[in-house]
């Protein structure tokens, strides 16, 4: 849905795939260029019978070779026992609940899709603490290495066809830089989908207490605009987004006509000046029953009021409130316009009196701050 001047486009566009990748440093260091003291990854003593780890990639793969973080004999005495046994087969296959304090990413260790190797490469960058960069980000492959310059961690992934996953090719010596308290991967998204059940208990989690909770479970400090957007973004997963909540304004509108066919309910639109496509602009909602209570048991006044619309969708809430007989407010109508200006407070003036009938107004008294 579009936005123009606070209003939004009643027709549905084609919204992105939300799967960015955090990178910085992709140009000038396209992993081709190496490190110091780093080896190639086929240069260890391997049987005679087992493939070399080239077989593992494509022939054309033009990727840099690292240590293995484990001696190769071992890693494939554990991906075969069996002679002639397929090691691509028996390789293992990463467990996305597992505890990633102790994960290691090994050569041939499989996944599922480039979104859960990248789920478990960010797991493991908030359970060691450790910064990490991505330099290669394709549908097919991809790589990612620590930010410290002197820590040789590193992996190497993609698509293996044979047995139809995502497969780590290469790995890097083990962490060698030190913890740190603020860590680049945690982003608004990541604590969403991880406090998720949290936020479902209390939608009104303050900031400052997911910044406490970050900290208390995952030692990792936050800063306070990441732990608000993260509030949206769960919000966001729970009940849907505003936005795509007004792609069904129109399916409310004949909801309210059928459940209350005396009511007044308009809705009001601005056609978009060089497509075939209208804004949404205002809406009027006035349920029978309150003005039929309003005009048979209330004093002969209301008041005028309006309130700022925050959040995702900006815009104004005009209300018109009465008093009953218990002298407690009583809501008579209300309406979602695009501003707080002479236009909409006119149409809403106007659309109030004629739903009330109030004629040219007199006996009527109507409290306004303006």
């Amino acid at each position: 849905m579009e936005r123009r001047s606070n209003n939004l486009m009643l027709e549905e566009d084609e919204s992105s795939d939300d799967d960015s990748e955090e990178e910085d440093g992709l140009a000038g260091d396209n992993g081709q260029n190496g490190d110091n003291g780093v080896n190639e990854g086929n240069g260890v003593n391997e049987p005679a019978e087992v493939p070399p780890m080239q077989e593992a990639r494509p022939a054309d793969s033009n990727h840099s070779s690292y240590r293995l973080s484990e001696d190769s004999n071992h890693v494939r005495a554990n991906l075969s026992d069996s002679e002639g046994g397929d090691i691509f087969d028996d390789a293992p296959q990463c467990d996305p609940h597992c505890n990633h304090k102790v994960l290691q990413f090994v050569p041939r260790m499989k996944f599922v899709s480039p979104k859960e190797f990248k789920a478990a490469v960010v797991h493991h960058s908030v359970a060691h603490g450790a910064g990490l960069r991505w330099i290669r980000v394709e549908k097919s492959r991809r790589e990612v290495k620590c930010k410290d310059k002197n820590c040789k961690w590193r992996v190497y992934a993609s698509w293996f066809r044979r047995n139809q996953s995502f497969m780590v090719r290469k790995t890097g010596l083990p962490h060698s830089c030190a913890r740190q308290l603020r860590v680049n991967q945690v982003t608004a998204h990541w604590i969403a989908q991880d406090m998720l059940e949290r936020f479902r208990i209390n939608p009104e989690w303050a900031p400052t207490q997911i910044m406490a909770e970050v900290k208390l479970k995952q030692n990792i400090e936050v800063a306070r605009r990441t732990c608000y957007r993260a509030k949206i973004s769960a919000i966001k997963m729970l009940s849907g987004s505003l936005v795509e909540d007004y792609h069904m304004v129109r399916s409310y509108l004949g909801e309210l006509k059928k459940r209350d066919p005396r009511g007044n309910f308009i809705l009001g639109v601005e056609p978009h000046p060089s497509e075939d496509k209208v804004y949404f602009q205002r809406f009027y909602i006035g349920f029978s029953a309150l003005r039929d209570g309003f005009l048979e048991a209330c004093r002969p006044m209301f008041g005028l009021d309006g309130c700022f619309l925050k959040g995702e969708i900006k815009g104004m809430l005009l209300t018109a409130v009465g008093k009953d007989s218990n002298n407690q407010m009583y809501p008579i109508a209300w309406a979602v316009v695009e501003g707080e200006n002479t236009n909409s407070w006119m149409w809403f003036v106007n659309t109030l009196a004629q739903d009330l009938e109030l004629r040219d107004g007199r006996g009527w008294s109507v409290i306004s701050d303006q």
